[in-house]
């Protein structure tokens, strides 16, 4: 399998934002179980979102 090929068709982004539908969401979870880069990837993007959504709070 290809990770390069998962990793370029955004549904890493998709499965870590909870978007990917269920099916393909338990497809991905035996991936990133089958594949520690993938789920390196997904860490990654986790951590990436998880800073932008701190940068863009406002204060009260």
């Amino acid at each position: 399998m290809d990770i390069s090929c998962i990793i370029l068709s955004g549904d890493l982004e998709l499965y870590v934002m909870g978007l990917l539908p269920e099916e393909d969401a338990r497809k991905m979870e035996q991936l990133l179980l089958l594949f520690p880069e993938l789920k390196e990837e997904a860490d990654r993007i986790s951590e990436t979102l998880e800073a932008l959504a701190m940068q863009s709070t406002v204060a009260p």
